[in-house]
């Protein structure tokens, strides 16, 4: 399917867009906006681990 953009790929593209490390905040509301789903504490240091942000950086 061309033209869809996965919920993770499109998180990545914004991350790279910001230039710099996603606060909690910002990672848990892009992610909402996408999925309308709510990510709890674990969910956001999987999401920025997957992006590529080690979980103390």
């Amino acid at each position: 399917m061309r033209g869809i953009i996965s919920p993770i790929d499109s998180t990545r593209l914004w991350a790279n867009e910001l230039g710099r490390r996603p606060q909690f905040q910002e990672i848990k509301q892009k992610w909402h906006e996408l999925t309308g789903q709510e990510l709890n504490e674990r969910g956001v240091t999987l999401l920025l681990e997957n992006l590529g942000y080690p979980n103390n950086s």
